[in-house]
């Protein structure tokens, strides 16, 4: 692959002209130093609002000493996505765009690893002071499944119901950095272990009562309308909004869970 230093060098200087937060490391991915840019009054003075991960690459003997190594988006801000100069910073009658950056190179695993609990310190500092200021309460009121029993008909259905969520800050990162992307869920299911483990059993027990090993799809939803139980027990455990795809996968999958 051929690559464009010129545009990856500038890449890196506009990154650290308008970046939130950015992250100097060495050629291993240890953090050197930390630059953030705070609000003035109640306006931004920076232009993205990501974090940025800057430092030297190494790419097939080529050196390139001034990288964006990978970017991670605050709030509605994406990584490498277009973004506009705040006004603070803008001269009358200016409109000034940032383009997307490109980031061709990617670190090594271990690169990532050994910075990646800075960023994670710092998401979680931002998300701290973010949601000290919030002064309509930290949870959200959402509408949940629910499994009742119906004496009329005989039968569990399903309704719904409204419980209490917390809120949280949204984070963003790349489809462009798989092993960051790995990294930010193996996090999310560590610190979540015991209520997926929890998930993982409860959902063993939902399955001890099916005696075959295949059922035909009108012969599972005829077990769900009539237990309160089993599949019942699994559907409403698996239909929980608060439950994001790669946990239900680490769940389904992992050989962690499987054995707990």
């Amino acid at each position: 692959m051929r690559l464009n230093r010129r545009k990856i060098a500038q890449d890196a200087a506009l990154v650290e002209e308008h970046a939130r937060i950015i992250i100097n490391v060495d050629d291993r991915g240890n953090p050197l130093n930390m630059i953030e840019r705070k609000l003035r009054g109640k306006n931004p003075t920076w232009g993205m609002n990501i974090l940025a991960v800057v430092g030297p690459l190494t790419h097939e003997g080529t050196r390139l000493p001034h990288a964006v190594w990978f970017e991670v988006g605050m709030g509605r801000a994406r990584p490498y996505h277009l973004a506009e100069v705040p006004r603070v910073r803008q001269t009358p009658g200016e409109r000034k765009c940032i383009r997307r950056r490109n980031n061709p190179v990617k670190p090594s695993y271990l690169h990532i690893a050994r910075v990646f609990p800075t960023v994670i310190d710092q998401l979680v500092r931002v998300s701290s002071e973010q949601i000290a200021t919030w002064t309509s309460g930290a949870t959200w009121c959402v509408k949940m499944p629910r499994r009742f029993l119906r004496r009329s008909a005989r039968r569990y259905t399903v309704g719904t119901t409204m419980r209490d969520v917390p809120r949280g800050v949204y984070f963003s990162v790349s489809d462009k950095d798989p092993v960051l992307r790995h990294m930010v869920f193996a996090t999310d299911v560590d610190k979540n272990y015991l209520a997926l483990q929890g998930l993982a059993r409860s959902l063993r027990m939902g399955l001890k009562g099916l005696k075959m090993s295949y059922y035909t799809e009108r012969q599972l939803r005829a077990h769900v309308r009539q237990s309160s139980g089993g599949l019942a027990s699994i559907v409403d455990r698996l239909s929980d909004p608060r439950l994001p795809p790669h946990r239900l996968a680490a769940v389904l999958f992992s050989e962690r869970f499987l054995i707990s």
